[in-house]
């Protein structure tokens, strides 16, 4: 199935994520580790939570990437090591700025962006962030995190300010 088949991800319990990830997507399926989590995210067939807000704009990021769950997990997983430098600021830091998992933090709250049913392109903007900006961003999550700011509050407070410039 192709991500542009997929209008509303469907949820399943899986015991194969890792503990420190509450879902993932694969190929258009939610996986979750908790039954109760699978039971909420399936209960509608809209877009009516934060969870599935996140992972249903990585299915519309998928989209962008020519319609290609191959494109988009190649993608992902090259970001992931690119930012691995990042581990020395924060562990959670490679994960956390992956071009498609900045902007799926940045809008997971607005459960409108998810909803719209196109391709969501904003992740190619945070993927022009050099090693240099993604240090400061860690380095400000990993000072916020020890104040108990939440890392979508974080981003939104970045990029609207203008803190560090995009080229």
């Amino acid at each position: 199935m192709k991500p542009s088949e997929v209008i509303v991800p469907k949820a399943k319990k899986t015991w194969l994520s890792l503990p420190s990830f509450k879902a993932m997507t694969w190929k258009g399926v939610i996986y979750c580790r908790k039954q109760g989590d699978v039971d909420l995210l399936n209960e509608t067939d809209s877009i009516d939570s934060v969870l599935k807000s996140h992972e249903t704009i990585h299915v519309r990021q998928a989209q962008s990437m020519k319609d290609s769950w191959s494109r988009f997990y190649i993608n992902y997983l090259f970001n992931w090591i690119k930012n691995l430098p990042l581990i020395f600021v924060d562990i959670n830091a490679p994960y956390k700025l992956i071009p498609t998992e900045i902007e799926a933090y940045l809008y997971q709250n607005d459960l409108n962006h998810a909803k719209e049913i196109r391709p969501l392109n904003e992740w190619k903007t945070f993927g022009k962030l050099s090693l240099c900006q993604k240090r400061k961003i860690a380095r400000l999550y990993y000072k916020e995190n020890k104040e108990k700011r939440s890392y979508s509050s974080l981003l939104y407070h970045i990029f609207n300010i203008k803190d560090i410039p995009i080229y």
